[in-house]
């Protein structure tokens, strides 16, 4: 702004919707909201990234403003959790400040603009308290005539004016984590369009004049174009159906590999090739770094590998992956997966245990 011969320049002031806390088995982690949206998921790109096999690719958004935030789960596999209830997807929920919401080991709590995080310790005066007065058991009056000793009578009174506390009921212990690293794509039953059975006159006889919908024989006749043409069209209503992996028939799955440039194995079971072709574009955008080879073989075998960089081996890394008893992975399957989708400059150690 300019006024006369004096220029005051603008001052830009950022926006501060508040605070996010981020707990996990790592430490704690703070973020200021300056933003009126964040996406929260396991992928890098996501603002929030919260690295865990449990946590979605996209598991959900935290819009804010100045009025508060709200948080919503995307259609995450594990869910969101405030205490021990599950938010539904796709559902805004406004986060209230201090409430500690669950994503998978990750515990976040929202801190509302203006209040100081952590909190600053003040210290208080301490005043002086009075000495009890000292209390002086009373003998009793039996026990003085009969001469006999007070030690019992003392401990029984001792024992009956503080009574023990009632100790308080154990906790419950903390309810299990569900541990979902793939999802499962249930094999396609097929299906075969047939026809009503409900009389032999033809769907198609409606659309007919009233003095052709009483005749028999054109009922029949009219049934055989019914059977031939309606599964054509129920193709061509739902030909979205066949482009997706999820929902597609076990024959089109070669095809969308190939479509996509996957290497598909035939021998592999059904619901392994459907999670590879539905992971296929996102796993071309990670392609020769460290999170696309953890997530292609996650999304393959459904098990975590470790892949780690030592500085006295440059351009060498080493995938450590622990194999459950009774698994159908074996080695050459991880060694064909990191020899395809690796950089072509870098070498690696394979450390398979069982």
């Amino acid at each position: 702004m300019v006024t006369g011969n004096w220029y005051y320049p603008e001052q830009h002031v950022e926006p501060d919707f508040g605070k996010l806390i981020i707990r996990s088995p790592d430490g704690e982690q703070v973020v200021t909201l300056r933003q009126p949206q964040y996406t929260i998921g396991r992928n890098p790109a996501r603002d929030l990234h919260l690295d865990s096999p449990v946590v979605s690719n996209m598991h959900g958004r935290i819009d804010a403003g100045p009025q508060g935030a709200q948080l919503v789960d995307l259609g995450s596999t594990n869910g969101t959790f405030i205490g021990e209830r599950r938010l539904p997807p796709n559902q805004p929920y406004p986060l209230v400040p201090g409430e500690e919401v669950r994503i998978g080991p990750f515990i976040l709590i929202y801190i509302p603009p203006g209040v100081v995080y952590p909190p600053e310790e003040v210290a208080l005066p301490v005043a002086e308290m009075p000495e009890p007065p000292s209390v002086i058991e009373e003998e009793p009056l039996t026990a003085a005539i009969s001469g006999e000793t007070t030690e019992g009578a003392v401990g029984e009174s001792a024992a009956m004016a503080t009574p023990e506390a009632p100790s308080a009921p154990p906790s419950p212990p903390p309810p299990e984590e569900p541990v979902v690293v793939a999802q499962e794509f249930p094999e396609r039953l097929p299906v075969r369009y047939a026809a009503s059975s409900d009389g032999l006159d033809s769907r198609y006889l409606r659309y007919l004049p009233a003095i052709f919908q009483e005749n028999e024989f054109l009922g029949r006749y009219l049934r055989i174009f019914e059977t031939i043409w309606e599964p054509l069209e129920w193709r061509q209503n739902h030909i979205n159906l066949y482009f997706d992996p999820r929902t597609c028939p076990l024959s089109f799955l070669p095809w969308l590999a190939g479509w996509l440039d996957m290497e598909v194995n035939p021998y592999w079971p059904e619901s392994r090739i459907r999670r590879l072709i539905a992971e296929a574009a996102d796993l071309y955008r990670w392609r020769g770094t460290a999170y696309g080879l953890k997530r292609l073989i996650e999304v393959v075998t459904g098990l975590t590998p470790t892949i780690t960089e030592e500085p006295s081996q440059p351009f060498v890394f080493r995938i450590s992956l622990a194999l459950p008893p009774g698994s159908d992975v074996d080695a050459r399957l991880i060694d064909n997966l990191v020899r395809a989708h690796k950089p072509a400059h870098a070498g690696y150690i394979l450390d398979i245990r069982q």
